[in-house]
């Protein structure tokens, strides 16, 4: 074995072993540490060009980054005679990277050396790779391309071998191990061996089977050919580390766990049982990688529980490559743990209702799983439903007692309450119990009343103590005078401290309830008598119905007679009568009475009445006198004009100079006003102006009486004024 520490130490041994088959191939093996065959030695300290011919010496050796030291693995003259034919020449070089060693020097350079002792000086051809692996098996003199010669066996012109240069992890690596065989004879060819494959599949713990074919020039039967497997990182032997898998010599071999994620080789070095004994080895090329096997979870099967009961089950798995495995279980239920091992779950009084479960169990060993979906069944746990707690109850003869009762259901099943034993008269209807005891029940009393709640299977109940008391009796008895009548029980036993049943007074028609009198005073209507302590007479008051009239007159009117009446229910009032102004004219009446009837009696009089009396301006204004002393005639058209309508003014007359129109409303206020010139003669009536019933402030005229005046001057100096009415009226 190789070790690094701080003083950079590097020990190396070369073990040489000489497997001569009737002097016909040489094969030498270089390999590091102490080596297992017959010469073993360290070649610590060894100088360039020390021999290492066997059977004795020391090896050169490369260490660290002085480019110029050589491993010299010579072939001692002993084995081979200038008479040899030699036929082959393979060189294996394996180099290991080692993360100890530091420096920049990023490659390997071995000097391979094949010769008897005496020529060890001659030139030295150096193979050159940057790669870890490295191989060449020469048929020919690769310098001049013809069958070899012994003197040529001592300076192989082997060239240079290139390839793409790859990015070392590792800035050093060492020499682990070098192969020569020299194949030669006197005439009689090696066997070859070829379509070397491997047969099976490519998974840790299959065995392999290699196979090839053989064959020989000169029909020498096989022998007991060689075999060997090797592992790599990867199908390109160039790009890649190689390693013998040790005491893997038979054709068949059974991948371990060592192979994994790895690339395997067969070879085979055909063996003959006569002539040129062994042949040159022949690889199959690097098949892989080598896949893992999935662990292999133990079944475990459907699993079911009931509602409140603990589910307990064991998992476990195993790997055929013996590989750490995980089992993990997801989605798991709601409460539910799996610690990798063991399951555990007490399902809910809910589960059922989401039953069946789906588990999944998954074995892993970090690459591959196996998995069994697990189907968990919870079957429905019934519980007892829960009466609500009752408790004993009091009431007195007469008194009505009523309570709930209710209960609940944990698996929210339906629950119905019945109740037995029931006292005469009670009633219960699933939920409510009602009971007035009659006034003999509390001789008999306690009762016992059993309340059950069910859910169809299993129940819950609660024993309920009634007790009555005994209550002393009185009679309230309700009498009614004239003009009314009594509506409820006239004469009722009432229990001492209890209470009446309602009861009304109901007047006659025209009159009204004035009150309680006797054993109780008041005008509740209606009436319950509470907390009676003693016999009772009470008697119902009625008076008859008397109602206001009131009349009111409305604008530009007014009204005699008595303005406000009391009048009993049924009778008249006394006469009114509506008078309008001048002007205008009374309408009717409205309000509480509708007519035209003046003056007016209102009969039979059942309710309180207000009653308006209305007016409006005549719609018989009329001017048919608007002359003036000259004879100038001044008319108005219309006469009466509804609110938002307009009037026109006419004129006819002659030796007028000028003129102006003037409106006034009853308080002499002016509203209009224009004036005119002598434009207005005419001999005859034209009109000469019109108004929009608009006051000179801009706003609406309200209906009335108003006076137009038309003031004229004439031509002998004159002034005449003539007078018209206009009546304005509401819509």
């Amino acid at each position: 074995m190789f070790t690094f520490n701080t003083e950079v130490k590097f020990f190396f041994s070369v073990l040489f072993a000489v497997c001569i088959v009737s002097a016909e191939t040489v094969e030498l093996n270089a390999v590091s540490g102490t080596g297992s065959g017959p010469i073993a030695f360290e070649a610590e300290g060894a100088t360039h060009g020390d021999d290492c011919s066997a059977p004795g010496g020391t090896a050169s050796w490369y260490m660290g980054k002085v480019p110029n030291k050589r491993l010299y693995v010579p072939i001692d003259d002993a084995f081979l005679t200038e008479n040899d034919t030699i036929y082959s020449v393979q060189v294996r070089v394996l180099a290991k990277a080692d993360d100890d060693m530091s420096g920049t020097y990023d490659g390997i350079r071995i000097a391979l050396r094949l010769g008897n002792k005496e020529s060890r000086n001659r030139a030295i051809n150096e193979l050159y790779t940057e790669y870890a692996y490295y191989t060449a098996v020469w048929a020919n003199n690769p310098a001049t391309g013809q069958t070899w010669t012994w003197e040529e066996v001592c300076d192989i012109e082997a060239g240079v071998f290139t390839a793409k240069k790859r990015q070392l992890t590792f800035s050093t690596y060492y020499v682990d191990h070098i192969q020569i065989v020299v194949t030669y004879g006197n005439g009689n060819s090696p066997p070859e061996a070829s379509s070397v494959l491997i047969n099976g599949t490519i998974r840790v713990g299959e065995t392999l089977s290699g196979s090839y074919v053989y064959s020989d020039r000169e029909d020498d039967p096989e022998g007991i050919s060689m075999f060997k497997w090797y592992r790599a990182e990867s199908a390109n032997p160039n790009d890649t580390l190689i390693a013998v898998i040790n005491g893997a010599t038979s054709q068949d071999y059974t991948l371990t766990n060592a192979e994994r994620d790895e690339y395997i080789s067969f070879e085979v070095t055909p063996v003959a049982t006569r002539g040129v004994l062994v042949g040159l080895p022949v690889g199959s090329a690097f098949v892989g990688p080598i896949i893992n096997n999935p662990p292999v979870l133990a079944g475990i099967g459907s699993q079911s529980t009931a509602e409140g009961a603990l589910l307990t089950f064991p998992t476990s798995a195993t790997d055929p490559d013996f590989d750490p495995v995980t089992i993990s279980g997801a989605p798991l239920p709601s409460g539910a743990t799996f610690d990798g091992t063991t399951f555990n779950w007490t399902p809910d009084y809910d589960a059922a209702a989401f039953s069946t479960y789906l588990v999944t169990f998954t074995a892993s060993d970090g690459d591959l799983t196996d998995e069994e979906i697990v189907e968990i069944t919870v079957t429905n746990t019934n519980r007892a439903p829960i009466l609500a707690a009752i408790g004993a109850q009091n009431t007195a003869e007469g008194t009505l007692l009523t309570f709930t009762a209710s209960a609940t259901d944990p698996d929210n099943d339906a629950v119905t309450i019945t109740a037995a034993v029931l006292p005469s008269g009670a009633t219960f209807d699933g939920t409510t119990f009602s009971w007035t005891p009659d006034f003999d029940a509390a001789a008999s009393s306690p009762y016992l009343v059993t309340f059950t709640a069910s859910d169809g299977d299993l129940t819950d109940e609660e024993i309920v103590e009634i007790t009555v008391t005994d209550v002393a009796l009185y009679t309230v008895t309700f009498t009614v005078g004239s003009y009314g009548s009594i509506t409820g029980t006239l004469v009722q036993t009432v229990p001492h401290g209890g209470n009446c049943t309602e009861v009304t007074a109901v007047p006659n028609t025209g009159y009204h309830f004035t009150g309680w009198t006797g054993d109780n005073t008041g005008t509740d209507n209606p009436l319950t008598v509470t907390n009676v302590t003693s016999d009772m007479t009470i008697n119902a008051n009625f008076e008859i119905n008397q109602y206001t009239v009131t009349f009111a007159a409305g604008s530009h009117g007014s009204i005699t007679g008595d303005l406000s009446q009391n009048i009993d229910h049924g009778g008249s009032c006394t006469p009114v009568t509506a008078d309008p102004e001048t002007g205008y004219t009374f309408t009717g009446w409205s309000g509480g009475f509708t007519g035209t009837t003046n003056p007016l009696i209102v009969p039979n009089v059942t309710s309180d009445m207000t009653i308006t009396a209305n007016f409006d301006i005549a719609s018989d204004i009329t001017n048919e006198v608007n002359i003036s002393a000259s004879g100038n005639v001044f008319l108005v058209s219309p006469n009466v004009v509804t609110v938002g309508n307009t009037v026109s003014f006419l004129f006819r007359g002659k030796g007028v100079t000028h003129a102006n129109l003037v409106i006034y409303d009853a308080l002499g206020n002016t509203l209009y006003k224009n004036s005119y010139g002598s434009e207005i003669n005419s001999n005859k009536l034209k009109v000469f102006d019109s108004w929009n019933l608009k006051n000179m402030n801009g706003s609406t005229t309200a209906s009335g009486t108003y006076l137009a005046f038309l003031i004229t001057k004439n031509n002998d100096g004159s002034v005449q004024k003539i007078k018209a009415m206009i009546g304005i009226k509401e819509f």
